[in-house]
């Protein structure tokens, strides 16, 4: 869903493991610089999202909690070497396989 031109992923009432992977895949279809407003309804879902999502990858926007909601507004980075030498969205084993080419 779409609101004022972010992708909108609600995830109130959602179990934590099916939570995590529908932020994951959102934020992996989503491209650069687009922007991915989570909905969530307790405080263990919004904490566990930042686990789940490299620090690397997205930009915090905006966190704004009110009663039990939180709406959590990140942008997602361009794809590009991350510090530890990779680029990101690739494995490990991957750039190993492309470095003995």
């Amino acid at each position: 869903m779409k609101k004022n031109g972010a992708n909108v992923l609600d995830l109130r009432g959602t179990i934590l493991p099916v939570a995590m992977l529908e932020c994951i895949r959102a934020f992996n279809l989503m491209k650069p610089d687009g922007i991915l407003e989570i909905l969530v309804g307790d405080s263990e879902t919004r904490e566990d999202l930042f686990k789940v999502l490299q620090a690397s990858s997205y930009s915090l926007v905006e966190m704004v909690e009110k009663n039990s909601l939180s709406r959590i507004r990140l942008k997602k980075k361009e794809e590009g070497r991350r510090q530890d030498g990779l680029f990101s969205g690739a494995s490990k084993s991957n750039n190993l396989k492309e470095e003995e080419k």
